[in-house]
């Protein structure tokens, strides 16, 4: 499916999407989780088809041409799987941020935000609460009174002082990811409060 249109993994029904998600989940499981295998010296290996008779040598020969082969096919689909299952979330997540134009943050800033939270168990619940400050944004008079001071601005402040502080204890911090661990319910529920108080 590599190079598909945007949409078409979409317009697929259900049952469908759903299978090819089991059948990438599966693949990048085995990559994750080999099977072991059990190594042998060269010399070990040399010495055992050297052993062999001719017959048996070009089917060793054979075999392990195939086996490469086989190798060679399951990477590719490995690469495969994991091309379309990025291309897929890039999709999703620039579809929200294109959804969360309420926010006084850019499109592009939205998107790493997002990729920094997804795949953890904050990602549902961090565009959960970017849904509702960019619907509540939308919703206040925000934009009626041009000059007037901003609603939520201590509440805003204290979720940057809080970011801010983060990263200043783990310089690793994107700044994304800070502005995440700094925004918890409490936080946000203040923040729709002020906004609905404006």
């Amino acid at each position: 499916m590599t190079g598909t249109a945007k949409g078409d993994f979409e317009a697929l029904d259900d049952w469908v999407q759903e299978y090819i998600t089991k059948l990438e989940d599966e693949i990048l499981k085995h990559e994750e989780d080999p099977e072991p295998v059990t190594k042998f010296d060269d010399s070990d290996l040399e010495t055992v088809f050297k052993s062999l008779d001719p017959a048996a040598q070009t089917i060793v020969k054979s075999l392990y041409g195939e086996l490469a082969q086989a190798r060679a096919v399951a990477e590719q689909a490995t690469e495969v799987a994991k091309a379309e299952r990025q291309a897929r979330i890039d999709r999703e997540i620039t579809d929200i941020a294109k959804g969360l134009s309420g926010l006084a943050m850019p499109e592009a800033e939205i998107v790493e935000t997002l990729k920094a939270v997804h795949g953890t168990g904050a990602y549902d619940k961090t565009v959960e609460a970017l849904t509702k400050a960019s619907t509540a944004v939308k919703e206040s008079r925000l934009f009626e009174e041009i000059g007037s001071a901003m609603p939520g601005g201590e509440i805003t402040q204290q979720i940057d002082t809080i970011a801010k502080s983060l990263r200043d204890q783990n310089p690793l911090l994107t700044s994304e990811e800070a502005y995440v661990q700094a925004l918890t319910p409490e936080s946000y529920e203040q923040y729709i409060n002020s906004q609905q108080g404006a």
